[in-house]
């Protein structure tokens, strides 16, 4: 008994000799007149298995009961959560084969009556995303999910007291900006949300 990602088989034994094996997959009472156990069984989706031993002469045993959960994979994203610059691509994988995937864009918990995904999302505003993945016979996947934003910030400063032709500074040892007169200045590379930057003078 326990949670699986993937089928799994089955072998029932019993120490009595000779004695034959009875069960059930949808948990009823097995009997006599249940399915006899003759092999390994193949656990394909969630079940409750119950299985009874029987011999001539003996009192039928006690019943044993194993539930068995089938679970899809949970969903696993492309994009990692955070703050982007720009619009980004986001595809969601299964590791379940077969499994169809149900996203959300609003932080809601999804389900089969969300978003069926069927492609690469465009992730352009900030939004928190939730998927879930189901199969036909497994127990649906735990939800994923991730959250994005878009902060970007820009740099820039003043300066005072320049003299000569002027001067070239740099952001993160790039985006030169030549400045020629006092006053204010922005560099044209905006910069994450709590991302670092770091102002140098070039020449």
């Amino acid at each position: 008994p326990g949670s699986y990602s993937s089928p799994q088989t089955l072998t029932i034994s019993d120490a009595t000799t000779g004695a034959a094996i009875y069960y059930t997959t949808n948990g009823t009472m097995p009997t006599a007149a249940s399915t006899p156990y003759a092999g390994t069984i193949a656990v394909n989706s969630t079940e409750t298995l119950e299985a009874i031993a029987i011999a001539n002469g003996y009192s039928n045993s006690l019943v044993t009961t194993a539930t068995f959960t089938i679970q899809v994979a949970t969903p696993s994203f492309s994009l990692p959560a955070g703050n982007y610059l720009s619009s980004q691509s986001l595809t969601i994988s299964d590791a379940t084969s077969g499994a169809a995937i149900y996203y959300t864009t609003d932080g809601s918990t999804p389900s089969t009556a969300s978003n069926l995904y069927t492609g690469a999302i465009t992730v352009n505003a900030a939004e928190t995303i939730e998927a879930i993945a189901v199969l036909s016979g497994y127990t649906n996947s735990f939800v994923t999910s991730a959250a994005y934003t878009f902060n970007p910030y820009s740099v820039g400063g003043t300066v005072s007291g320049l003299t000569g032709t002027g001067l070239v500074l740099q952001n993160n040892g790039g985006n030169n900006l030549s400045v020629s007169a006092n006053g204010n200045f922005t560099f044209s590379v905006l910069v994450a949300n709590g991302g670092a930057y770091s102002v140098t003078v070039l020449t």
